[in-house]
């Protein structure tokens, strides 16, 4: 063939080639947006609303991005980058309709899927049980099964059980099945009575395998905005999904004034009090934040409707602060993630430990 039919057959044969290359590049991209569909399951309960993206599809799980978006500010989604999330109810005196969208990116695209949610009117005793009259926020890091422990009737140290009680809600929250006792706990460490230390917790918990660190609280020497930034520790936590177990001198905690509230001490203590909770929750009601705590130290002490005092009591968390940074200004963090920050220790041997009873 001549140079100049050489010359188009060439270029022809260049072009047929790009072609190629931009259609198999093409269609492999399509293919791979095409694997990625975002799908929302939900799980309806008694007080919240389970959000899954189990049936979700993408070629690979690698570098997926998961983000739960809600258009209503009053519902504060727990977990919102996690395939797996929930939200409490918001307070409403009547239904009502939220959209809810899933986004999921995998890098090379994206994918939004968004479902109509009806809510029903909902009321989370807020008044009657004595925090107020309008919520703000809240997180409550609750599980759907039994995870509260009386320290009464926890054997013959039944006096001084806060500790092995907390360890085992702890464990209890950690795995459902995880069936010791308090009973069990003690058995392990002071068998024949005495308080608790932190460090027993501490050592226990890795015992039974349970993720655990200590994350210090700011001091009140070195920075006179303590208070507020301690109490942005305890929500960070408990926003990421975690409990804290605390030890304070429960003595500084105020007490009751109407004992059909459920917020404040619900017992008589002394000066030295030390005690163990487990904050699972808060509450920013009227603009003051209280704690959702499990509090062992019901001894069989019942609210109006039977349910034990120490079970969902609300502490004011100034109270709560002042009191460990009277006793231990640290907190010990249960996580169903292993720890990622190296800033917080799993095993911190440098710190001073605290007790309670």
């Amino acid at each position: 063939m001549g140079s100049k039919t050489f010359y188009i057959y060439i270029m022809m044969r260049k072009r047929l080639l790009l072609f190629a290359w931009i259609v198999l590049f093409t269609a492999c991209s399509i293919d791979e947006v095409s694997t990625l569909k975002s799908v929302i399951t939900l799980e309806k309960k008694p007080d919240r609303i389970v959000l899954s993206a189990e049936r979700s599809l993408s070629e690979s799980n690698e570098d997926l991005k998961y983000n739960w978006i809600c258009d209503n500010q009053a519902v504060i989604i727990n977990g919102k980058n996690e395939p797996e999330a929930f939200f409490i109810y918001p307070d409403s005196p009547t239904p009502s309709h939220i959209s809810i969208s899933l986004e999921i990116n995998n890098k090379l695209d994206k994918h939004v899927a968004t479902e109509i949610i009806e809510l029903p009117a909902f009321n989370d005793y807020i008044t009657e049980w004595g925090l107020g009259d309008l919520a703000y926020d809240r997180v409550s890091n609750n599980v759907n099964y039994t995870w509260y422990y009386d320290q009464m009737n926890t054997g013959v140290h039944s006096a001084n059980n806060c500790g092995p009680s907390v360890v085992t809600m702890a464990a209890r929250w950690f795995d459902v099945g995880y069936s010791k006792t308090p009973e069990y706990a003690r058995s392990k460490y002071n068998p024949n009575g005495g308080w608790w230390y932190t460090y027993n917790i501490l050592d226990f918990l890795e015992d039974v395998g349970v993720n655990r660190w200590i994350i210090p609280f700011i001091e009140k020497s070195v920075d006179e905005n303590w208070l507020e930034k301690s109490a942005d520790i305890i929500i960070d936590q408990l926003k990421k999904g975690n409990i804290l177990i605390l030890c304070l001198d429960m003595h500084l905690v105020r007490g009751e004034s109407n004992q059909n509230h459920r917020i404040d001490k619900f017992y008589d203590t002394s000066d030295g009090w030390g005690h163990f909770i487990v904050v699972k929750g808060f509450r920013l009601v009227d603009g003051v934040l209280f704690l959702e705590v499990y509090d062992p130290y019901s001894w069989g002490i019942q609210n109006a409707d039977g349910t034990l005092k120490g079970k969902n009591r609300y502490y004011r968390s100034g109270d709560i602060l002042n009191s460990t940074q009277s006793w231990w200004h640290n907190a010990i963090v249960v996580s169903k993630k292993t720890n990622t920050n190296s800033h917080y220790k799993s095993n911190e041997t440098v710190i001073d430990h605290a007790w309670g009873r």
